[in-house]
């Protein structure tokens, strides 16, 4: 089934690490494909399986930009990155959905998840969050998040709530985090 195959065009730039499911279509990306597929407004509704461990080139963060429902299901596997003082993944106007495996931020200042928007939303359904060391959290929420399965953080390194009210807008929330 030619659906089900890799895609050629993650091929030439190194294996699938991937899949992307979206409106019935089946594509297969590498990790340095995830951040412009996971932010494109035509990926709304899809679901990110990870095939293999994922590292993010040193301080890259996804963001999802989709404006709807998005699923990352990681399986068994890692999907991580140093993100200096920032988030591994930020959440915007969208709901990401977490299904499994390990979401890891390697730098001790930066986060697993950041809910950047007061319209976004994050649904942990299983899964790892672990922020390395340092002052990160697992989960900074400007938004709204649910946690039903998995893990989050270590000790002492859960979720942060912030106040709308503390921001003037949502790019001083940003400055914020990354700071």
């Amino acid at each position: 089934d030619g659906a089900n195959a890799p895609d050629p065009a993650a091929e030439e730039d190194g294996p699938a690490q991937i899949k992307m499911e979206v409106k019935g279509v089946t594509t297969y990306l590498t990790g340095d494909q995830l951040k412009e597929a996971l932010g494109a407004n035509q990926n709304k509704g899809a679901t990110f399986t990870l095939l293999d461990d994922v590292k993010l080139p040193d301080g890259v963060s996804l963001f999802t930009h989709a404006g709807g429902d998005i699923t990352l299901d990681c399986g068994s596997y890692t999907l991580s990155g140093n993100c200096e003082s920032s988030a591994l993944v930020y959440v915007n106007r969208d709901s990401l959905t977490l299904k499994g495996g390990t979401l890891k931020n390697t730098d001790p200042t930066g986060c697993c998840v950041a809910v950047s928007s007061k319209f976004g939303q994050f649904r942990m359904e299983g899964g790892t969050l672990l922020p390395e060391g340092g002052s990160g959290h697992a989960i900074e929420v400007y938004g709204s998040v649910t946690v039903t399965g998995g893990s989050v953080g270590e000790s002492g390194k859960g979720i942060q709530l912030l106040n709308l009210a503390d921001f003037a807008s949502a790019h001083e929330l940003l400055s914020y985090l990354k700071a």
